[in-house]
């Protein structure tokens, strides 16, 4: 699922919106974007200013509020900042 920070990035209130956020994550985020289409966001590769092989690295950058990230649940539950977008 979405993991985002509470810091800086502010709670989406639909899908839509998602395409104004930025996101880190994956080192081929265009792979992420037919998945995240479908649940009816317009995400381009621009929207991702960070891009990783790094699992950790993602959550780091999400626990700092530099962007909404895709992780595990159970990385998102093992840190309690982070919430579900």
């Amino acid at each position: 699922p979405l993991k985002m920070s509470r810091l800086g990035v502010g709670r989406p209130a639909r899908a839509a919106v998602l395409s104004r956020k930025r996101f880190v994550g994956s080192d081929c985020p265009e792979q992420m974007l037919a998945p995240l289409a479908s649940s009816g966001s317009e995400l381009t590769t621009a929207n991702y200013n960070c891009s990783t092989a790094s699992g950790n690295l993602v959550v780091g950058l999400v626990r700092q509020g530099l962007g909404i990230g895709i992780m595990p649940d159970e990385v998102g539950q093992a840190c309690p900042e982070l919430e579900n977008a």
